[in-house]
């Protein structure tokens, strides 16, 4: 049979376009192999600019309810992981639920879980295929059809269990269960006759919701259980501080790195200071260690802020083999291109370079913690460790790579402290009449910010979650706000400044024009002048300047302008030096000239 060219050229054509659109199909999968070390965060508030805040990051779990989160991230980065959370696993209110799912007691007590009766309807559910059928459902089929139906699964890469319970022995109220409603506790006939039943119905729910969703998605649970690496992807652990190290290494996150359902995706996020480096890299170290994703944030429950860290920039490519300890709580893993020290002995530990395989190896030269990420040659290291009691235990850990590198991640200087000024620096300081923008009123607003949800008084971050600042224009001045950066090393720098538009729309009021400014660097001051009413919601350059190290460098704005509204939000320093100096040594670079901004005479 003969075929016509225009119909042999029509097949070309098809065949190529259906290359093209499988390759561009298989581009937006998300990567759940991506190189170490891998970065995660976990967040359960709304976010205005989530693609510019989590680019540094491979795993992002927020709540399944904020769907235009993952819809932002994955327009812009389709290879990231994200999950949707949800917190129902033990008994958060939902319409139509039964009483009659009740996990069963012998004196009809509640069995309270995590939050200890400390929420209304915060009791466990009976997830067993012994609880009682309501309009032809179990408290099994409800759950999982629940989530299913109401998440994204178009921009969500699988669920994680918030409340999860690997277990119930040690909760209140225990002895009193009877699953088996036949009014003696199932305690009394076994000890553990009712967790075991607990876990089984964990199975259920994970294995009946697996049914509900598009192949692929993942399931992970919060302090699961190693028991159940069975069924679950992975586990999140929340408010790590490295207590109890090598037990929780050993008996939970190898077990899930080795034994997890495939693809295995497990994090840690860290309770910490955002200045805390030593935490951060113990941390940092131990997730490598361990194969799985790790993040910081102020605490175990209310995941509200985002730190980036220098190490987050590192290479090490992918394990060549399992972690080994060479000496006692001294653990290491080698990878492609570097390798992952951590103390988790509970004591000062000294590491020499003679004491690992391979090499040589560097640390790497960081604008954060120098004398840790100083860029010299790997010959030995002090690892700090205390050990008080497994509670407190404090460790160390470190990153070093086989070639040299540096690594610097910009400098954010924020209006607010965690919100979202970088690790090292200390957020801007403002003078005269400055208004902090409620965040309640800004909805739709695009400043540079995270967490626009709870933040109370009473635990001290009420003045952390302000998106922006604003005051009238006025042509004589009289307020500033002044962002001035610690600088770990001296080089030349691109200044960015930051402003959203005023109000919780564009055009719903009218910025200034004319706002003036000045940039102290390390050859003077430059003046210049913003204009805030163009290109809002963006980094804006104001040119490319030296400076030393330390915090003598500043960017200065104030609210000296002829009409409208100024606004101060955020202003970032990137490292531009293409020839840095040696550790400790002076800035010898000669200055570019700046780009992109109005310079006036300095003064």
């Amino acid at each position: 049979m003969k075929f016509s060219r225009a119909y042999k050229k029509g097949c070309l054509l098809a065949m190529a376009l259906y290359f093209i659109l499988a390759s561009v199909a298989v581009a937006q999968k998300p990567n759940f192999n991506p190189p170490f070390p891998r970065i995660g965060v976990i967040y359960f508030y709304e976010a205005n600019i989530p693609q510019e805040i989590w680019k540094y990051h491979d795993l992002i779990v927020t709540r399944f309810w904020y769907p235009e989160i993952a819809r932002e991230i994955k327009k812009h980065h389709p290879e990231k992981i994200v999950i949707a959370c949800n917190n129902v696993i033990d008994g958060n209110k939902l319409d139509g639920v039964s009483d009659a799912w009740l996990v069963p007691t012998v004196d009809k007590s509640c069995l309270p879980g995590w939050h200890n009766n400390a929420h209304p309807g915060d009791c466990l559910y009976d997830g067993t295929d012994r609880c009682p059928q309501v309009n032809g459902m179990r408290w099994n089929d409800y759950l999982a059809k629940h989530l299913a139906d109401r998440t994204d699964w178009t921009v969500f890469d699988g669920t994680f269990w918030d409340s999860w319970a690997g277990g119930i022995e040690w909760m209140q109220n225990y002895d009193k269960v009877d699953f088996d409603r036949n009014g003696t506790a199932d305690y009394n006939q076994f000890k553990t006759m009712a967790d075991e039943l607990w876990r089984e119905s964990n199975k259920l729910i994970v294995n009946k919701m697996r049914a509900l969703t598009p192949p692929g998605k993942i399931m992970m649970a919060h302090e699961a259980s190693p028991k159940e690496t069975g069924y679950l992807n992975g586990i999140g652990m929340e408010g790590w501080t490295g207590e109890h190290w090598e037990w929780k290494f050993t008996t939970t996150l190898l077990p899930f790195a080795n034994d997890a359902v495939t693809p295995r995706v497990s994090f840690i996020e860290c309770k910490a200071s955002p200045h805390d480096f030593q935490r951060m890299r113990f941390g940092l170290a131990t997730a490598c260690l361990a194969g799985v994703y790790f993040g910081v944030d102020e605490g175990a429950y209310a995941h509200r802020f985002t730190h980036v860290y220098d190490e987050y920039l590192a290479d090490l490519g992918y394990p060549t083999g399992a972690p080994q300890q060479i000496k006692p709580g001294i653990w290491v893993r080698y990878f492609d291109k570097g390798a992952v020290i951590v103390n988790g002995s509970g004591a000062p530990q000294t590491v020499a370079a003679g004491e690992l395989q391979g090499g040589p190896y560097y640390h790497f030269l960081g604008g954060q913690a120098p004398q840790v990420n100083n860029g010299q040659q790997f010959t030995s290291l002090n690892l700090s460790g205390s050990n008080n009691n497994t509670t407190n235990q404090t460790g160390d850990g470190v990153l070093l790579l086989k070639e040299k590198k540096t690594l610097m991640v910009e400098i954010v200087v924020d209006n607010a402290p965690l919100n979202m000024t970088s690790p090292g620096s200390d957020p801007a300081v403002f003078t005269g009449n400055w208004t902090q923008q409620d965040p309640g009123n800004v909805k739709g607003t695009n400043a540079y910010a995270l967490n626009y949800g709870w933040v109370g008084n009473e635990d001290g971050y009420r003045d952390h979650h302000f998106p922006y600042l604003f005051t009238p224009a006025n042509p004589n001045g009289g307020s500033q706000a002044v962002y001035a950066p610690t600088i770990g090393v001296a080089g030349e720098y691109e200044v960015f400044e930051w402003h959203p538009f005023h109000g919780n729309e564009a055009n719903a009021a009218q910025e200034a024009t004319n706002v003036q400014c000045s940039l102290q660097h390390r050859n003077g001051t430059t003046a210049m002048t913003i204009d805030q009413s163009r290109n809002p919601g963006q980094w804006n350059s104001l040119g490319k300047f030296h400076f030393n190290a330390g915090t003598g460098g500043s960017f200065t704005l104030t609210n000296k302008a002829s009409g409208g509204v100024v606004m101060a939000d955020a202003v970032k320093f990137v490292n531009t030096s293409t020839e840095l100096p040696p550790p400790g040594g002076g800035d010898t670079i000669p200055p570019s000239a700046p780009t992109g901004v109005r310079v006036k005479p300095g003064n």
